[in-house]
């Protein structure tokens, strides 16, 4: 059982948003995001060194570190109350993200060129539909699958986090009452229901996938159940690989394999690529990258270094803050400055405002869920 906080794990954390910010910068570039690349651009596209720049991998990386983690005060048979637990969530995602929201939308209303067709398909999906309150609506309660990369196109993961929150205890309640192979076969098959469910809706009903659907929610609730049963058995598992420690560099080889697996593996050939395939092998990545984090004393120094558990304490308000600042940089000063420049420029202002962020904003949320949950007791 861990009654510690885990400093590596809020590391993991922070690396992982540090390559969500250079997927979406890097996907500026036309030449990165389009599906042909040669050269230097297809060695870090087509190989396992895609791990540098990882976005949607390192989203899955956040499900199961947030099951693990939420389900510590569970797993340690502490009475959690339903309200409280939620209200917390509410603090800890919502509020930042309720202010992430509303300063992108002011910051488009200002900056916005409609779109630059210069720059790449993904960079043209943001900031170029017309305002509405509508969408600002569908932004702020979460509800139904809108366009949700509209204003900040980093948002449909927290939907789904906030939603998971809701049915969290819940799942505890299941998990803990079964074997873990009986729950991971229940996870597996409510994977394949949602995808099959969301599929089934796209071909027969004509039904238009943002990212944010229901099923989508039902779908990366099973990565949380992951995060729940790797907490739950951790110290066995650590056991186990800490015999096998000179095994170490080949199990980090596979990990990057299996976390990267959708884009070296044969990557043009489809069938090797649905959705569940791919992900799940990215899951496994994950599930080997945590536990060697805890388990290798030379990672684990590494992951403790002062930078890394930096970037782990405000890797929150960097994967909030960094696709707005980027928007809001190239739209005021593409054409007048190199590409690159920008960047670099959006990247040290995304680590500056992001840290700000974290002590203004994301603390005082902290703070206030757990003084209305000390209040209450």
């Amino acid at each position: 059982m861990v009654h510690k906080r885990l400093e590596e794990l809020d590391s993991l954390r922070g690396m992982a948003a540090i390559t969500v910010l250079l997927n979406h910068y890097f996907n500026v570039i036309p030449a990165f995001s389009a599906e042909e690349s040669n050269g230097l651009v297809s060695l870090l596209k087509y190989t396992p060194l895609h791990f540098i720049w990882s976005g949607h991998e390192a989203v899955i990386m956040f499900f199961i570190l947030s099951g693990f983690v939420l389900s510590l005060p569970f797993l340690r048979n502490t009475t959690v109350n339903y309200p409280r637990f939620f209200f917390k969530r509410v603090c800890r995602i919502y509020l930042p993200y309720v202010v992430a929201v509303l300063v992108a939308i002011l910051l488009f209303s200002t900056f916005s060129r409609n779109g630059i067709s210069d720059l790449s398909e993904w960079f043209n999906i943001a900031w170029t539909d017309p305002f509405s309150w509508q969408s600002v609506i569908n932004y702020l309660i979460m509800l139904g699958d809108f366009k949700n990369f509209q204003y900040n196109p980093v948002i449909w993961s927290l939907i789904h986090e906030m939603r998971i929150s809701l049915i969290f205890p819940f799942i505890m309640y299941v998990v803990l009452r079964l074997k873990w192979r009986k729950s991971a076969v229940l996870s597996l098959l409510l994977a394949f229901c949602s995808y099959v469910g969301l599929k089934l809706s796209e071909i027969y009903l004509g039904y238009v996938n943002y990212g944010s659907s229901i099923f989508d929610s039902f779908y990366y609730t099973t990565m949380f159940v992951i995060g729940v049963l790797l907490a739950q058995h951790l110290q066995k598992i650590i056991a186990f690989f800490k015999t096998y420690q000179k095994w170490n560099p080949l199990l980090l080889a596979t990990a990057l394999m299996c976390y990267t697996y959708p884009w070296w593996f044969f990557p043009h050939i489809k069938l090797l690529h649905i959705r569940l395939i791919n992900e799940w092998f990215t899951v496994i990545g994950v599930v080997i990258i945590i536990v060697l984090a805890l388990s290798s004393s030379n990672l684990s120094k590494f992951l403790k270094l002062p930078i890394c558990t930096f970037f782990g304490k405000i890797s929150y308000s960097l994967y909030l803050w960094h696709a707005v600042i980027l928007l809001t940089c190239v739209n005021m000063w593409y054409g007048t400055m190199p590409l690159g420049f920008i960047l670099v420029i959006a990247s040290l202002l995304s680590i500056l405002i992001s840290t700000l962020s974290y002590y203004l904003i994301e603390e005082p949320s902290i703070k206030l869920g757990k003084m209305a949950f000390r209040a209450k007791n």
